[in-house]
């Protein structure tokens, strides 16, 4: 029913975790978790399901293919599934799927790694990778999709933010969306 803040752990089973008003889980220093093949499911009123904060870092792999991290069906009420304020996610493995708000969103000069896994949208109006105020993203592999009404794969907003790709897939599969879209 809970997440490790800091350290390196391996997923032995899927997690359900339900948050309350206001964050969810933050992130303290450094966490690398191996998803292997496991599901973690935040649901509840948080603002933010997993916050990285400024000097920290999260990284997610998935030893075993086929894991995740979601906010399940219906999560209007978790507004951005990873937020990094200032801190760096890096992507190796395995799936983030948001479906409601934004699934990964990296401001104020925070720093984003994909290198393989998969960022997913499936919310209306939400975004699956927004990068914002000076914050700089890295795409080597995996996939980005929005499979939102009127979404965004990619959204990159105010003049220092940079999203540089260089291997992977940025995709749309809805009318009225985009699949990248630059502010």
């Amino acid at each position: 029913t809970s997440m490790p803040t800091s350290g390196t752990y391996r997923l032995t089973t899927d997690v359900n975790i339900t948050t309350t008003f206001g964050n969810g889980v933050v992130i303290r220093d450094n966490l690398v978790l191996d998803l292997n093949g496991h599901t973690v499911t935040i649901t509840g009123g948080a603002f933010d399901a997993i916050t990285v904060r400024s000097g920290d870092s999260l990284t997610i792999e998935d030893s075993s293919g086929g894991g995740k991290i979601t906010n399940g069906s219906g999560a209007s009420s978790v507004n951005t599934l990873v937020y990094a304020n200032g801190g760096s996610v890096t992507l190796k493995g395995g799936a983030l799927e948001s479906s409601g708000g934004n699934t990964l969103y990296v401001n104020a000069g925070g720093s984003g790694t994909i290198s393989g896994g998969s960022i997913l949208n499936t919310a209306n109006n939400g975004y699956a990778l927004y990068v914002n105020s000076g914050s700089t993203v890295e795409m080597t592999g995996g996939e980005i999709q929005n499979n939102g009404k009127g979404g965004y794969g990619v959204f990159v907003n105010s003049d220092n933010s940079s999203f540089d790709m260089d291997g992977g897939s940025v995709t749309n599969t809805v009318n009225g969306a985009d699949a990248l879209y630059i502010n």
